[in-house]
């Protein structure tokens, strides 16, 4: 029988291991069926649950006496009956009946301990070796000087004589309403002390964990001017001090024999909880604008508070244990409105769901356990602590984070804002700049029509004074010759009308010289440039001169060489050889020689000699200026208007070009003329854009320096060669609806493109067609090609083909 005993104490002290994991497991998994037996007490008994040995009897009306539980009449449940001693919420005495045996040859001293904090009354009655019934009372509504141990929970020292067995008998009850949790534990004097000390030790930690949580994010608060932090530390602060008047340490250190504050302090803290959580939620989860629904919903929270604190203040204890505990539902709002806020994409929601995952968790078990759906043990009894303590830091994190989110939004905002700035200042500077240029080029657009405005004036002006002279000769001599012709004889008549025939002339000419200064410097005159050849137009000019000249018996040399070429207006440019030979043979005797050639070098490009009277060096600065007349003779009493030179250099200015003149009296002059050189130019003849392009970036790649004209087809690239004679012609053979060949044939048959170098550009396929590269080489050499590339060219071969025809 003794041997029996020691095992089921083994057993009943080892149904609560110290890993809580393993706790958790037997807690919720494995309830202890074990039936009522006698407590085997010895001297390292350690939380022996008395659960499994006690019968228990409910007395609702709370008037039953040891008299009455001991007389037989009231029928005690057995143990087996109920797993646990936790009858859930209620304001009934419960009396509990056990035994003890004492197997040692001496006294054993043992500490019987009720579990629940909260406990109003409990007594404890055992009988005396003379019969009597001996007891001792504790609970939070006794005075401490009336309690036997003075400690957190209510605690009775007890002591079972040597060799005996000893019935406990135990009342406890809650008032006027809670947890009736009869769950106790029997312990040797030296393991409670022990087990007192880890208690405190525990607590110590779990609440040192919570101040430093609640001063540092106080300082935070203190720092940054969160009022998230401000509610977050509010709601740690009302929910430690909760804890700690739950754990019955408000009893111990703080009311004393106040049992009215003990007993409305933690309703109250909890309600001061549900207020500060909910400001929490809805400051940090922006509930107004990401859960609207919810942050409505929120009020009842705040609702909910006010009545528990009202019923602390008003002394209502029959509603407030029912609406604390219904206000400790909602701590489930809290974890639903992380959820529905991460749902909605708020990240700073991630921390806050999961710290209330950890604590409703804690909060719902031990809920179960006062309600006595789950045995009391130590999981159960720090599950709400231990998720709470979790939740506290988690929230700390999500503060933390939220505060990084924050940051970041605010990194993001700043920078975009700078890079708005930047392009705005960007846009701005830019914009002034071009109204600066704009108004740059508009000042200097009307200042230089002001100034064209007052040297047309002036010109105007000038022109009236030093024509006035030439324009009255011949108006003066037509008017007299009209007037003697009414007077003389028909013979003589027919010499007037030809003077008059003579001075209309002059009159004719002058004007169109006036107008043709007049024209080119309003811009009405523009050169249309094309490549002309120099000797062609000199040929041209002295054509039209060369019976002056033979009449004066001048003689005219054109020694300007076939090959050089201009960009030039071609009329334009006739217009100032003619008017520079017929000044120099003007100024010619008979027998001397008047040339125009190439100058070989230097800026200029060509001049125009001759050995006549010279200018004077005193007037040369006047002979190219509007504004002064200087007109001189000829060596024959030629006459003239002096407009030609200053024509010709706004002809040659127009062209980009100017002029000189070298001159001595008695030995001649030449006239220098300058005129842009022409860039080489090459047109490209392809149908396929992309060709032309690479073909021009090869070109610009390799830096050579020519002009690039474009041509989509042999139609469009004979439409350009009216405009002008290219130095080269790359063409494509596959075009429509002019191929290559048929451009081929055209350009050669012509003369004045006859001599234009020609490339044939030919893809693999099209050789192939045309029966392979070698057959179709020769025969478009045959045609008059240059030269034959294949297509796509290579950079390498093509520059090396392009530069031996430039």
């Amino acid at each position: 029988m003794l041997l029996t005993e020691v095992v089921r104490e083994k057993m009943v002290r080892n149904f609560v291991p110290r890993n809580l994991l393993w706790i958790a497991a037997v807690a919720l998994l494995v309830p202890a069926t074990v039936s009522a037996a006698t407590v085997l007490l010895s001297g390292r008994m350690d939380n022996i649950l008395i659960d499994p040995y006690a019968e228990w009897v409910e007395d609702r009306e709370g008037t039953l006496t040891i008299g009455d539980v001991t007389s037989g009449r009231i029928l005690f449940h057995p143990a087996g009956e109920k797993p646990t001693l936790n009858f859930g919420v209620n304001g009934y005495a419960y009396w509990l009946r056990f035994t003890v045996e004492n197997p040692s040859p001496r006294p054993l001293q043992w500490v019987y301990e009720v579990k629940e904090t909260w406990m109003s009354f409990a007594t404890v009655y055992w009988r005396a070796p003379d019969g009597r019934w001996l007891s001792k009372r504790s609970g939070d509504h006794l005075p401490r000087g009336a309690r036997e141990l003075d400690l957190r929970k209510p605690a009775f020292s007890m002591e079972t004589p040597a060799l005996t067995t000893q019935v406990v008998y135990i009342v406890c009850r809650m008032e006027p309403t809670g947890p009736a949790n009869q769950t106790a534990g029997i312990f040797s004097p030296d393991r409670y002390e022990h087990t007192i000390r880890v208690e405190y030790l525990l607590y110590g930690i779990y609440y040192g964990a919570m101040l430093i949580m609640f001063f540092y994010n106080l300082f935070i608060w203190v720092s940054v001017r969160d009022r998230s932090y401000l509610y977050y530390v509010l709601y740690i602060a009302a929910l430690t001090a909760f804890w700690f008047n739950l754990n019955g340490l408000g009893y111990a250190f703080w009311w004393g024999n106040n049992h009215f504050l003990q007993d409305l302090t933690g309703p109250a803290l909890l309600g001061v909880a549900l207020i500060t959580a909910t400001l929490f939620t809805q400051h940090f989860l922006h509930t107004k604008t990401v859960l609207p629904r919810f942050h409505r919903f929120s009020h009842v929270t705040y609702a909910m508070g006010a009545v528990i604190l009202a019923l602390c203040v008003f002394d209502v204890p029959r509603l407030l244990i029912p609406m604390t505990y219904l206000g400790a539902v909602f701590i489930l709002f809290y974890l639903v409105a992380g959820v529905l806020a991460l749902k909605a994409g708020f990240r700073a929601a991630r921390f806050y769901t999961l710290s209330w995952t950890m604590f409703v968790g804690g909060a719902f078990i031990y809920a179960l356990k006062d309600f006595g759906f789950l045995p009391y043990n130590s999981f159960t009894l720090l599950a709400a602590q231990g998720g709470n303590l979790l939740e506290a830091g988690l929230l700390s994190f999500a503060l933390a984070d939220r505060i990084k989110l924050l940051q970041e939004e605010n990194d993001a905002a700043r920078s975009a804002a700078l890079e708005k700035d930047r392009v705005l200042v960007e846009t701005l500077s830019r914009a002034k700049a071009e109204l600066e240029m704009k108004v740059e080029e508009r000042t200097a657009e009307l200042t230089e029509q002001r100034d064209r405005a007052e040297q047309a004036t002036r010109m105007k002006d000038r022109f009236v004074t030093l024509v006035s002279h030439d324009l009255r000769g011949p108006i003066a001599s037509i008017m007299t010759s009209a007037t003697m012709s009414r007077e003389v004889e028909p013979a003589a008549a027919r010499t007037l009308v030809e003077g008059i025939g003579s001075s209309a002339g002059a009159l004719l000419h002058l004007i169109e010289k006036l107008l043709d200064i007049g024209r080119l410097q309003t811009g009405g005159i523009v050169p249309v440039c094309r490549t002309v050849s120099l000797r062609a137009e000199a040929d041209a000019a002295l054509s039209l001169l060369a019976p002056a000249a033979a009449g004066k018996g001048v003689a005219v040399e054109n020694a300007l060489p076939h090959d050089l070429d201009v960009a030039a207006d071609p009329d334009l440019l006739r217009q100032v050889m003619l008017n520079l030979l017929s000044n120099a043979v003007k100024f010619s005797h008979a027998g001397e020689v008047v040339r125009i050639y190439a100058t070989n070098g230097g800026p200029d490009t060509f001049a125009v000699s001759d050995t006549g009277v010279g200018i004077p060096t005193e007037r040369i600065p006047d002979i190219f200026r509007h504004e002064v007349k200087v007109s001189t003779v000829g060596t024959s009493g030629e006459k003239g208007t002096g407009l030609g030179l200053p024509l010709c250099m706004d002809i040659l200015r127009a062209h980009g070009g100017a002029m000189r003149v070298e001159s001595a009296v008695g030995r001649g002059s030449i006239f220098f003329v300058s005129l842009p050189a022409r860039a080489k130019r090459i047109l490209l003849v392809d149908d396929q854009e992309a060709h032309r392009q690479m073909m021009k970036e090869i070109l610009a790649g390799a830096k050579v320096d020519v002009a690039v004209l474009e041509a989509g087809d042999g139609v469009e690239a004979l439409e350009e060669l009216k405009r002008g004679i290219p130095d080269l012609i790359v063409a494509d053979l596959q075009m429509t609806p002019m191929d290559g060949l048929a451009l081929l044939n055209r350009v050669k048959s012509e003369g004045p493109h006859a001599n234009i170098p020609y490339i044939v550009a030919s893809s693999g396929v099209t050789a192939a067609e045309a029966g392979g590269l070698d057959a179709l080489r020769e025969k478009v050499l045959a045609m008059g090609a240059a030269d034959f590339v294949l297509k796509p060219v290579v950079a390498e071969d093509f520059i090396v083909r392009v530069r031996r025809f430039l």
